[in-house]
């Protein structure tokens, strides 16, 4: 595009009833205009809990210089009101989601638009986002180039990571997958839709559901609109 791919922020403190006026943050996020494309997510971003990086607010952004596509973050420190831009991690990766781990690094998870070996993309973070490490891949975690849900949940004994991407073969078979060991290894693995799906959302309910939202239809999902999907815990082995 020929636009500067403007950013901004708003808040609401009143559950989401009203909002506050945009502030425009383009600067912060894509410092020297180096970034030709931008977008946020698709997803959530995160708070960390913590550690010297508590409190802080951490916001994962695909980017592209030229044709390149790569991943940056965002953060701030004062609750969004400035905000600096993390080194740029390179290699093809595009779309993504971040996650805070049991020992406090952070950890990527990307879907791959080129150079893609068909599975997710990985980098960590030691201090806060500032700065990622090289990419690499996570080979039990497919991926068909669309974007892809994870989120933590704290167990009653451990710590669980929950993923849900499509995983069949193409836009297809939308998958939730658990691991309990920071993502070392996903062991648990259940296919929630077995036709056409697309983007995700995942999250836990206060009732001990996990709750997924996706594009799903039976032909195409793309026309199909919006599935929700609510499972208990338990059928995912969370504890």
């Amino acid at each position: 595009g020929k636009s500067d791919r403007r950013v901004f922020t708003m808040y609401s403190d009143n559950d989401g009833v009203t909002w506050s006026r945009p502030i425009k943050i383009t600067k912060s996020v894509n410092p020297g205009g180096k970034y030709n494309w931008l977008a946020a997510g698709p997803g959530i971003s995160i708070q960390i809990q913590k550690g010297k990086y508590k409190g802080r607010l951490v916001v994962p952004f695909a980017n592209t210089i030229g044709h390149d596509f790569g991943v940056h973050t965002i953060y701030s420190d004062d609750k969004g009101e400035t905000w600096k831009a993390s080194n740029n991690i390179t290699g093809g990766c595009n779309e993504s989601q971040l996650v805070e781990l049991s020992n406090g690094d952070l950890m990527l998870n990307m879907r791959m638009q080129t150079h893609s070996k068909g599975y997710r993309g990985l980098s960590f973070s030691k201090d806060g986002g500032e700065t990622w490490s090289e990419l690499e891949h996570d080979d039990e975690l497919k991926d068909p180039r669309c974007q892809g849900s994870i989120i933590t949940h704290q167990g009653d004994k451990k710590r669980y990571l929950i993923f849900s991407n499509p995983a069949t073969g193409g836009r297809n078979g939308m998958t939730i997958q658990v691991s309990a060991n920071d993502g070392k290894t996903w062991p648990v693995e259940k296919l929630i839709y077995p036709l056409s799906s697309g983007y995700s959302n995942v999250v836990v309910t206060d009732d001990d559901h996990v709750l997924c939202l996706f594009e799903g239809g039976p032909a195409n999902y793309s026309l199909s609109g919006i599935a929700s999907i609510r499972m208990p815990l338990a059928e995912l082995k969370i504890k």
